[in-house]
């Protein structure tokens, strides 16, 4: 009798002890000095591409904001990596003056203009295209397991500058 409660107990320790199975999260965040960042954990489907969101918010004041000319943001993972630049829209009339806006170039770099000028809010949600081929091995999956690492490069008043978050997953 003690030793079947030996082994009872013995077994009921090692079942406790299996691994842990982790829920994934709905989102991941990322804060830095000037940026915070939400990465949303859902695809949406597009034309037959799966596409997800990245919610940049910019921490400092509005009149700040309004002076930023040109903004990249970039993320990269295991999978791949893409850049999404967002102008003001000036620069969308600059280059239809010069003839040298093309409506498809523009998407192929990924290009959004934006008022820049007039904009009330801070958040700039960024859609980037899922390229994995593998829906078992996707880029949320690559994050839970690894990281992403995000860019952000503004320019205002001639001035440049950058900040990179990392989110990890583990």
């Amino acid at each position: 009798m003690k030793s079947f409660f030996v082994i009872l107990c013995f077994v009921i320790l090692i079942s406790a002890c299996s691994k842990e199975v982790r829920a994934p999260k709905d989102s991941y965040e990322g804060h830095g000095s000037l940026w915070d960042v939400h990465v949303e954990n859902s695809f949406v489907e597009k034309n037959g591409s799966r596409f997800f969101n990245i919610i940049y918010s910019y921490k400092g004041s509005n009149d700040e904001l309004q002076e930023i000319t040109h903004i990249s943001f970039a993320q990269g993972t295991q999978l791949n990596s893409q850049i999404v630049n967002v102008f003001n829209n000036s620069h969308k009339d600059k280059l239809i003056a010069e003839g040298k806006y093309q409506e498809e170039e523009i998407t192929r770099l990924g290009i959004i203009f934006d008022d820049l000028k007039h904009k009330n809010d801070k958040d700039f949600k960024i859609e980037f295209k899922s390229n994995d081929n593998d829906k078992d091995f996707d880029v949320f999956k690559v994050i839970e397991s690894d990281r992403i690492n995000l860019q952000i490069h503004w320019e205002n008043n001639q001035e440049k500058h950058e900040e990179s978050i990392e989110i990890k997953g583990k």
